[in-house]
């Protein structure tokens, strides 16, 4: 459900409503899903099992988007997130459920994806050794920090960027190539020649950095420039 297409609004149910919901599944891109008046909710940084107050953001026939205003009862599979980052950096979704939960539903959501594709297979358990710093591809656009050019991602569903210092999902690698960065676009006679695109005006050079590595240090950094 990261993309709903639009339909007439509809009356029962209004933009800034607020209900208890009994989150009862995960949505496709890791929203926490409940049933409410026939239309189904999706409420990002919920999970199966929450008992939660939400406020309805948008409207759709038979759908409806909401944000999380309160836990009243979390769920047994819920946690603190590690980053202090997350809900604002849209990095990653899930770091607010325990490991198992999160390694289910992407088996999950793999057999339903090759179900709806006509594919009948099971899908076995998502089995990976390491909770943390195991994405391996990283593409974080620039941003300007404190006067500073960095390097960051963009918030949930903007492409406003949240600048960082490192990535519990990448790992150590990711802290490297943002400080190297940082050193290559803040030196005092390149940072003359080098500005951030800015998406408003269309204006700036520096789009953003990508960089692959598998469980190593080594690998292979790019920087996206516009002419």
């Amino acid at each position: 459900m990261a993309f709903l297409k639009k339909y007439d609004k509809i009356d029962d149910m209004k933009v800034t409503d607020t209900y208890l919901a009994e989150i009862t599944d995960f949505g496709l891109d890791g929203k926490g899903f409940s049933k409410i008046e026939d239309i189904a909710v999706f409420t990002p940084y919920t999970a199966a099992g929450d008992l939660a107050k939400i406020k309805i953001k948008k409207v759709y026939k038979g759908v409806a988007e909401a944000d999380a205003v309160k836990i009243v009862r979390p769920a047994n599979c819920r946690v603190v997130p590690p980053c202090k980052t997350y809900g604002e950096c849209g990095g990653c979704v899930l770091q607010h459920v325990d490991f198992p939960t999160e390694n289910e539903l992407k088996r999950k959501l793999l057999q339903t994806t090759l179900n709806k594709a006509g594919i009948n297979v099971r899908v076995s358990d998502t089995v990976f050794d390491k909770e943390y710093e195991y994405r391996n591809k990283l593409q974080m656009p620039f941003t300007v920090d404190g006067g500073e050019i960095t390097l960051g991602f963009f918030r949930r569903n903007t492409h406003d960027v949240v600048a960082l210092s490192g990535c519990m999902l990448h790992g150590d690698f990711a802290t490297k190539i943002i400080n190297a960065v940082k050193i290559w676009a803040n030196d005092e006679k390149r940072r003359q020649k080098l500005s951030v695109y800015d998406e408003t005006t269309g204006k700036g050079c520096l789009r953003h950095s990508k960089r692959y590595s598998y469980r190593t240090c080594q690998g292979r950094c790019g920087i996206v420039l516009l002419s």
